[in-house]
């Protein structure tokens, strides 16, 4: 935990702590209604996990805020980054339905300082407090997207989600 941030985080056996071998870097946001103290151990196998996982915190039981929350989460990496020694080339931002979307919308906005997003039951654009042109003139480059979608999403109905992600 920082002063400007709340999160969980978990480094694997396999980190090196002497510090020599830059790791990968999982951020992760719970949807509405999550725990970031709970998700961390969703978004961490353990085993042979190679990666550090982070769970943001700061909005726990409720959804996350598109105007105010995108700091907590570069604040919740930039504090990882004087802890261990990160591989700024590889820093994935994930997140599930309301995390989801600000893991985009952070992706967007900041794409300099992420490889890619990981998101799951949400849509790219529509929840993000921004518009789809907006976000994608403020990229910077183009990140990786690995997009997980249910069929029967209520909340995020596959036609919306396929028009998006397209």
């Amino acid at each position: 935990t920082s002063a400007a941030s709340d999160y969980w985080v978990y480094v694997p056996e396999s980190y090196d702590a002497s510090g020599n071998t830059p790791t990968k870097l999982f951020v992760w946001m719970h949807g509405c209604g999550g725990d970031s103290s709970g998700d961390i151990w969703t978004v961490s196998p353990g085993g042979a996990q190679d990666w550090i996982s982070v769970s943001v915190g700061g909005r726990d039981g409720g959804c996350w805020s598109m105007g105010s929350d995108g700091p907590k989460v570069l604040n919740a990496v930039s504090d990882v980054e004087t802890h261990f020694n990160i591989d700024s080339r590889r820093v994935i931002l994930g997140g599930y339905s309301s995390g989801g979307d600000l893991a985009y919308r952070t992706a967007f906005l900041s794409a300099d300082t992420f490889a890619g997003v990981l998101a799951m039951n949400t849509s790219p654009f529509r929840d993000t407090g921004s518009t789809r042109e907006a976000l994608l003139a403020a990229a910077t480059w183009k990140f990786n997207v690995v997009h997980v979608a249910h069929i029967q999403d209520t909340t995020y109905p596959i036609a919306g989600v396929r028009e998006e992600t397209n």
